[in-house]
């Protein structure tokens, strides 16, 4: 975090506003610091919205992009600032895991889903966002495949995930087996007190991402003039 401590101009890339780097907290795990106090964003959130933007190729904040309803973005559990953003400028779904609501028939689909099994067409969405929600999935090559089936081609799945490098099998801490969970190691929760599954590592996740059809890129960087420590983002594009 040198680079970004010192870094003047700094510009929040999601609402386009400046970040105050004096005032921001300082954290062990930096990707979920570095608030903006204006849109609510954290450095992991900004850090997607890069990815976004490297895929549509413009430096724009997300806030100033145009607005055009036509293109359709899924978002897994989309939090902060950016949702009510991404609403305004496009046709937009944020869908959150809520077992109790999927029971019901009629359910809205803008608002809730499970990623195992995805209720939209194939060919339906232009980019889907999924930030640190894929460690949490039971079966997440089923989510990979579901996902690749629903976005359309030339689309781009932006993934973030907790990440141990490009030469590391996944850790497992929960194998699935049917409805039942096996606990290979003490269980790790994330917030809402939410289990999770896998940490991944690129040997075992690139191999899946390529399986269900998508052309990979992983960037991995610090971003200092948008306050984004070091971290990685997977566009995945399906050809």
């Amino acid at each position: 975090m040198t680079r970004i401590d010192t870094q003047s101009n700094i510009l929040c890339n999601i609402c386009g506003n400046p970040l105050d780097i004096q005032n921001m907290k300082l954290t062990p795990d930096m990707r979920e610091a570095l608030f903006c106090n204006r849109c609510g964003s954290i450095s992991r959130d900004r850090m997607m919205i890069f990815g976004l933007q490297d895929h549509l190729t413009t430096s724009v904040p997300l806030a100033k992009m145009a607005v055009n309803k036509q293109f359709r973005v899924l978002e897994t559990s989309g939090t902060r600032g950016h949702p009510s953003i991404l609403n305004h400028l496009f046709d937009y779904y944020n869908i959150f895991y809520e077992p109790d609501c999927l029971k019901s028939a009629d359910f809205d689909k803008r608002k809730f889903g499970d990623l195992e099994n995805l209720t939209f067409s194939d060919n339906f969405f232009d980019v889907i966002l999924c930030s640190d929600v894929l460690e949490h999935v039971r079966f997440y090559e089923k989510a990979i495949s579901e996902i690749s089936r629903v976005l359309k081609n030339e689309g781009v799945f932006i993934l973030q995930v907790p990440y141990l490098g490009f030469d590391k099998k996944n850790y497992q801490l929960v194998k699935a087996q049917g409805d039942k969970d096996v606990f290979l190691t003490e269980p790790q929760y994330h917030d809402a007190h939410t289990l999770v599954y896998q940490i991944f590592g690129g040997l075992d996740l690139l191999p899946a991402l390529w399986k269900s059809g998508f052309y990979v890129k992983l960037i991995e960087r610090e971003i200092p003039e948008h306050a984004i420590s070091w971290q990685q983002v997977i566009n995945c594009v399906k050809p």
